[in-house]
């Protein structure tokens, strides 16, 4: 009989940090097109 499995390896904590991780590049990403698209399709739009 093995001893209990440290709280580390299936606390909440550490699956709500790994998918907050993941949500976070996402967003990161999200952010960039954002960010990169306006700039992309407007500047060659608006007669500046």
């Amino acid at each position: 009989m093995h001893p209990h499995s440290p709280p580390w390896r299936k606390s909440p904590l550490r699956v709500w940090l790994s998918s907050g991780i993941s949500s976070l590049f996402e967003l990161l990403n999200a952010a960039n097109e954002l960010f990169s698209r306006p700039r992309n399709l407007s500047s060659p739009r608006t007669p500046r």
